[in-house]
């Protein structure tokens, strides 16, 4: 009998495309496999013959009669497990070739547990049922004479091939639970010895992402190749260098970025100069607003590609916003121009963003959500040549917070790792992140740190890892692109009362301020969304007919989306606002006219690309205001227009010639009980340390190497960077360990973990509430029939995620009597969380208008 890997293809020739896509991936990266198996101590022509093997042999326990069964539709599903007898097959080889006790070699061992986990990640459970099921077996020609076509093709270094015998491809169900029981609990007491542990699990992970590789890559080219030649293609080998030029490039990681065109790689200037001068693969850049640090990473990513340490790129950033923008920027002509097809895009809310770029040359091949999901399933685990994704991603990759966690491991090894806005995390995740960098050293995985305000006593922590090989540090002296003056784009005004009473509203102060700077670009940054909206609303009321909008963390994603998209445009130009945007802010309500202003939190801080004229500010800390001021003249020279030579001032004919800009920082009132929040230095004697510390640090004169000063001082002492629990877990899962639903919880999906590992603090949890004016049309747009279980929830997810706020868990709590919970399943486990509380775009939710008993869920 002929065995089929898919109803469509047979077995032969799919192992055959997968041995041809793994040598095409090794002859693309061979400088950085070379590199990958010097950093180990590996000898590569090993590697090469184990890892060339492995991708052969994947799936011959498709030879399985009961699979063969399966797949020919005779029945509905399977028990066998083919990657557990694949496993076994290729047991029986080494241990003819090197005895009984061959798996104590950990090279031969992590081969061993990369082909079991091919399809499903392992865990401390793995494969100890099927000691109940009846005894498996493969059929001995067969899977013999698919051996015997591999020794045919390559030259290697195994020992001669004995065809195995019938005996030896036969097995109880308690023989193969106790060879998996055996890898796992010599693994488990290698990871004891944290070195080893490290080394078995990066081979494990490096090995199962080239054999997935290898494995999804021939099967798409077949799947393609059975859509345009039916049935004929079954006995073909579909991979060969037509095929792979046409779709290799979503998978393989390109070589050539080097060949992009773009202002950095062309005309690098200083900072990105400096870079590739003091290059080391572990770094800091400390730079401000505008000076090109994405850039500079860019140039540090190329560099380590180029030289073979690395055959892709990873940026982490904290926000969803923060990460969409970069993503943006990335694939914008007129920014950093790389291809679409080698940039990824990955955190809970993705797949939004990639269909609004997605363009489909022929969509009667591929539907435009099959599309995306083939996307989003690529970017979860690191795959493109260049991912941007949230830094919960990556920690969540360390360990097995989701099914792709060891995949995505494999691939981080592989990359050069980028973590910008560092100073964004308060301390409960920056210490996960520290030991995130802790790992990545000890792996040798080159990784940049970037920031324009982490303190100097941080650095002397992070120097403490692994005191042979220290950070290198860049700091900008914030000069123009001439080096010829430092910048200095605003001046710092102290105001003397607070911007805000829940009693009085805004302090005479404000009110002076803002009705001065009417006819400009005017931002108003305060600390709590509560405030935010209070304010934007007394404004509102007070100027009707004047631009004013209201931005914070607690809109719906689509009315994030809108405001976004209406700032950018209403801090443009109007001269060059088009047509189309124009018409844009008609729809939502805006005049055409360069007069706005902008209420908004410190959310501003890392998703806005913007510049104004005026900001008044809540006090926060002195790194907060500093990143605020990166939304203030920005790349501004001088504080007074008739003296700055910028771009931006040289387009501004709506100010008047001696027009300053200023920042102007409100104190708190302290007596207000929550008035600090969220800066509260736990660790202080006064509660208010941390912001009565920036007040007094805070001078008149606005430039970066004056930030740096300020932010050594009221950061002396940084706080000890480790996180135990992270480590523990990470050494845990090496290769077994727990599972996702223990880890992070049954839905990777949501936005928060509800299992035993958080990368954000409780405190600062959300959970997702959908305003009641929206529950009809949620109701209407969602697809409940139909549908597997699995697809139920994700077509759930796809309608509810856009009309869903995350609300803060403490608001959530004390707004229980207007939440409503709703099962729209049969045994209730999917419940959708209704909040009964007015909302508008404008604003968001009205916490203080008394609601009626409702009628609405009588409605559902």
């Amino acid at each position: 009998m002929v065995s089929k890997a898919k109803p469509y293809h047979d077995l032969l020739p799919h192992l055959l495309d997968a041995w041809e896509v793994f040598n095409d991936y090794w002859r693309r990266h061979e400088r950085f496999l070379s590199t990958f198996c010097h950093r180990y101590e590996l000898e590569m022509k090993e590697v090469y013959s184990l890892l060339s093997l492995a991708v052969y042999l994947h799936d011959i326990g498709k030879t399985n009669q009961q699979w063969q069964i399966y797949l020919e539709g005779e029945q509905k599903q399977t028990k066998v497990s083919h990657p557990l007898l694949s496993f076994a097959t290729c047991w029986c080889l080494f241990e003819q070739w090197y005895g009984s006790r061959f798996y104590e070699n950990v090279l031969f061992r992590t081969i061993l547990t990369s082909v079991l986990a091919h399809h499903h990640m392992l865990h401390q459970n793995s494969y100890q049922h099927v000691r109940q099921m009846k005894p498996f077996c493969l059929p001995a020609d067969e899977v013999n004479s698919i051996i015997q076509v591999y020794f045919e093709k390559e030259n290697n270094f195994f020992p001669p091939y004995s065809p195995l015998s019938q005996d030896k491809l036969s097995w109880t169900g308690p023989e193969l639970a106790e060879k998996v029981k055996r890898l796992r609990q010599l693994t488990e007491i290698h990871a004891e010895s944290r070195k080893k542990g490290r080394l078995e699990k990066a081979l494990h992970t490096f090995f199962l992402s080239v054999i997935c590789l290898c494995d999804n890559l021939s099967s798409r080219i077949g799947q393609q190749q059975y859509e345009q030649l039916g049935l004929q293609m079954k006995q073909q080998i579909t991979v060969n260098e037509e095929t792979l030029k046409k779709d290799a490039q979503d998978w393989i990681p390109s070589t050539e970025i080097c060949q992009i065109s773009n202002q950095v790689f062309q005309a690098p200037n200083a900072l990105q100069a400096a870079v590739k001068k003091e290059i080391q693969p572990f770094m800091v850049i400390r730079a401000g607003c505008g000076e090109g640090k994405t850039g500079a990473a860019l140039t540090f990513a190329r560099y380590w590609m180029e030289n073979g340490q690395a055959n892709r790129m990873i940026f982490t950033l904290p926000t969803r916003f923060s990460v969409n923008s970069m993503y943006l920027d990335l694939i914008a002509p007129d920014k950093y121009n790389f291809p679409k097809h080698m940039v990824g895009l990955y955190h809970s809310e993705a797949s939004k963003l990639l269909t609004s770029t997605v363009e489909l040359e022929d969509e009667s091949k591929q539907s435009l959500s099959a599309f995306v999901d083939d996307l989003m399933f690529r970017n979860h685990f690191y795959q493109p040549t260049i991912t941007v994704s949230t830094i919960d991603h990556l920690l969540y990759s360390l360990i097995h917070a989701h099914k792709y966690a060891d995949r995505a491991f494999g691939n981080i090894l592989q990359s050069v790792i980028i973590f910008d806005e560092i100073h964004y995390y308060e301390r409960y995740t920056l210490q996960k992140i520290v030991e995130c960098i802790r790992i990545l050293k000890l792996l040798q995985v080159p990784h940049l740190l970037m920031s324009a305000t982490l303190p100097e006593s941080f650095l002397k922590q992070l120097n403490k890892m692994g005191k042979k090989k220290k950070y290198v540090t860049l700091i900008s002296e914030g000069r123009t692109p001439d080096q010829g003056a430092v910048k200095s784009p605003f001046r710092i005004h102290k105001a003397s009362t607070p911007l805000y009473d829940p009693n009085t509203k805004l302090s005479l102060e404000a009110k002076k301020l803002i009705e001065e700077h009417l006819p400009y670009r005017q931002m108003i940054i305060v600390n709590q969304v509560e405030r935010a909206k209070a304010i934007a609303k007394e404004l509102m009321q007070r100027y009707p007919n004047h631009n004013i909008i209201c931005y914070h963390s607690e809109f719906t994603a689509l009315d994030r989306q809108m405001k976004e998209k209406c700032i950018k445009i209403l801090f443009k130009d109007r001269d060059q606002r088009t047509l189309a945007e124009k018409e844009t802010l008609a729809k939502h309500g805006f005049q055409d006219q360069n007069a706005v202003i902008l209420v908004t939190t410190q959310i501003c801080e890392l998703s806005l690309d913007i510049s104004c004229d005026v900001q008044l500010t809540d006090l926060a800390p002195i790194d907060a205001l500093a990143q605020r001021g990166g939304r203030l003249h920005r790349n501004g020279i001088r504080p007074c227009l008739n003296h700055c030579r910028c771009t931006i001032c040289q387009s501004r004919h709506d100010l008047p010639t001696d027009f300053q800009y200023r920042m102007v920082v409100f104190p708190l009132d302290f007596e207000e009980q929550y008035a600090a929040y969220p800066y509260v230095d736990e660790q202080a004697d006064s509660p208010h340390h941390l912001l009565q510390r920036s007040w007094e640090l805070l001078g008149e004169t606005y430039t970066f190497p004056n930030v740096v000063n300020w932010v050594n001082q009221l950061y002396p002492d940084f706080h000890r960077l480790e996180d135990r629990q992270l480590r523990e877990y990470f050494y845990q899962d090496i290769i077994f360990g727990k599972q996702p639903k223990d880890r992070f919880g049954k839905e990777y999906d949501a936005d928060e973990s509800e299992g035993l590992f958080r990368v954000r603090q409780s405190h600062y949890r959300t959970i997702d509430v959908i305003p009641y004016v929206y529950q009809k049309k949620v109701m209407s747009e969602m697809d409940l029939s139909g549908h597997s279980k699995r697809e139920l929830s994700k077509n759930i997810y796809r309608v509810v995620r856009d009309y869903s706020v995350p609300m803060k868990q403490v608001r959530f709590f004390r707004q229980m009597s207007q939440i409503r919970k709703y099962p729209i399943d049969a045994d209730g486990q999917t419940v959708l969380t209704f909040a009964e509380i007015p909302y508008d775009e404008k604003l968001g939710f009205s916490y203080d208008e008394v609601v009626p008993s409702s009628q609405y869920f009588d409605m559902i």
